[in-house]
């Protein structure tokens, strides 16, 4: 567990982290809200209207960021915050040339542009860019002499890809005669290329990204042991380059931890088809 305790704290395993933009989206389509309520008597312009409809999806879609504190999870609020970043942006124009009538709205504008807003954009725009020009290189020279088309998705033709159509293969031919649990970083689309979705007690289905917290993982193992699962497969490393298995060291830790927590229950049986297969025991 002091894997968990360390890495676990956020979506996927990675550590939640205080991000200023998302209290400065979270504050703007409130104080939005709170603005148009008090003024609710006057009527409604398009301008206003489109500002209180791109609040709400806001507020909507923030639950779901803040049970997944996590940069990747804000970006779908970008967009309808770009409807409310045009005020900012008035604010601060009407600041410079002497024609505000709330001062301080201008140097609160201020502030959140120099001090989050723009240093979120220069941020990602340096992190993303060199998969921006991979993106760019990729559609120039096409498709990939040896690639493998799954799920509209070409692939490289290389020993993960090879991993999971055999994965995919044997899952589709293995019999459904009770739960079928598998566990593998590619599960999505493992199970949309088998056809079968894994059964676990989870609203997701990769584990590690759908694993949140301690509690979570606790209902996991519960889960896992109850009696009527014969037979786990965990993914199987072998055969893998270095650059292949270390894309992402805390999911193979997390695998790691949770075939450990399992081993009183369950056994080691066979390497079979890109699978570690364990049997309870």
């Amino acid at each position: 567990m002091g894997f968990l305790s360390i890495f676990l704290s956020g979506a996927g395993g990675s550590r939640a982290a205080f991000d200023p933009l998302a209290v400065v989206v979270f504050g703007h389509a409130v104080a939005v809200l709170v603005s148009s309520w008090i003024d609710r008597r006057r009527p409604v312009s398009p301008q206003r209207g489109l500002r209180v409809f791109a609040s709400v999806a806001i507020l909507v879609w923030f639950a779901y960021y803040a049970s997944r504190p996590n940069a990747a999870y804000l970006s779908s609020l970008l967009l309808p915050y770009g409807i409310l970043l045009l005020d900012t942006l008035r604010a601060v124009t009407l600041g410079t040339r002497g024609m505000a009538r709330i001062p301080w709205k201008v140097g609160l504008s201020l502030a959140a542009l120099a001090l989050v807003v723009i240093p979120h954009a220069v941020l990602t725009a340096r992190l993303e860019w060199p998969s921006f020009v991979r993106g760019i290189d990729h559609a120039r020279r096409g498709t990939p002499p040896r690639a493998h088309f799954l799920q509209g998705v070409w692939l490289p033709d290389d020993a993960r890809t090879r991993r999971i159509v055999s994965q995919a293969e044997f899952l589709r031919a293995t019999p459904g005669d009770g739960p079928l649990v598998f566990i593998t970083p590619d599960n999505l689309l493992v199970s949309k290329e088998a056809g079968v979705w894994p059964d676990l007690p989870l609203p997701v289905a990769n584990p590690f990204t759908g694993t949140l917290t301690a509690d979570h993982y606790e209902r996991l193992l519960e889960g896992l042991r109850s009696p009527e699962v014969e037979r786990i497969y965990f993914p199987s490393w072998r055969g893998l380059s270095r650059k292949e298995r270390d894309y992402s060291p805390n999911i193979q830790k997390f695998f790691q931890m949770l075939s450990d927590d399992l081993s009183e229950t369950f056994e080691h049986r066979r390497r079979v088809s890109g699978w570690e297969e364990r049997v309870r025991k």
